[in-house]
């Protein structure tokens, strides 16, 4: 339970073609990086460009994406004190996982589940069928695309 009531959050991490690489859930009181390190566990990354929003560019992640022989493609947030560059024509491409994301919301089974708590076990079987037959924020999601 969150403090708002059940809540369940989606994971994912798409491909440069806005394809699933690996989707999971989480509690809605789970913080996004802390999973994105579970996220990037599952799926090689080697020789690709990991694209993410502001709140991914913690050092630690990405170390952790260089570590696995990636590069990346996040946005310093504004109040960092040591800002990094950014390619903003690469970062354009990170709209692949927000159009993934209105696919699953568009799946009228996804979107009920997440308003009301469905149970894990039937919430993760609709999305291993969207993502098998529908090749697509409702949280957040990182987009992986090769160089």
């Amino acid at each position: 339970m969150t403090r708002g009531g059940r809540n369940t959050k989606i994971h994912a991490i798409v491909d440069g073609l806005g394809n699933p690489l690996y989707v999971q859930l989480s509690g809605g009181q789970v913080s996004d990086i802390a999973m994105a390190y579970e996220l990037l566990e599952h799926v090689d990354v080697s020789g690709s460009v990991v694209m993410a929003d502001r709140a991914y560019g913690a050092a630690d992640l990405r170390i952790k994406i260089e570590k696995s022989g990636a590069t990346y493609c996040i946005p310093p947030k504004s109040n960092t004190t040591e800002p990094w560059d950014v390619d903003w024509w690469q970062y354009k491409e990170r709209s692949q996982v927000e159009c993934f994301f209105q696919k699953i919301k568009n799946y009228r089974r996804i979107a009920t589940f997440a308003v009301c708590g469905g149970l894990p076990p039937l919430y993760e079987g609709n999305l291993s069928g969207l993502a098998g037959n529908v090749f697509c924020h409702v949280s957040a999601g990182i987009s992986v695309a090769d160089q």
